[in-house]
């Protein structure tokens, strides 16, 4: 992978491509998030992964439907 605006880009397209296990593939091995719909930490590679398929399940349409990275710009 590239730098980190690389690294992001590519998180935003994976999200929005429906893609949550690319998504997690992303973070280190150790990473820690709190997602904006979780209710506590996320640590393990398999958490953050299953962070993403809920997160991809709640959204009206999926993740393809409301785009966080749109003309190389993040909303």
């Amino acid at each position: 992978m590239g730098g980190p605006y690389d690294i992001v880009e590519r998180w935003a397209e994976t999200f929005n491509e429906g893609e949550p296990s690319a998504v997690a593939a992303l973070y280190a091995l150790g990473a820690t998030i709190w997602g904006t719909l979780a209710q506590s930490l996320t640590t393990s590679p398999d958490d953050i992964e299953t962070y993403f398929i809920q997160a991809a399940r709640t959204q009206e349409g999926g993740p393809a439907a409301a785009p966080l990275y749109h003309s190389g710009l993040l909303f």
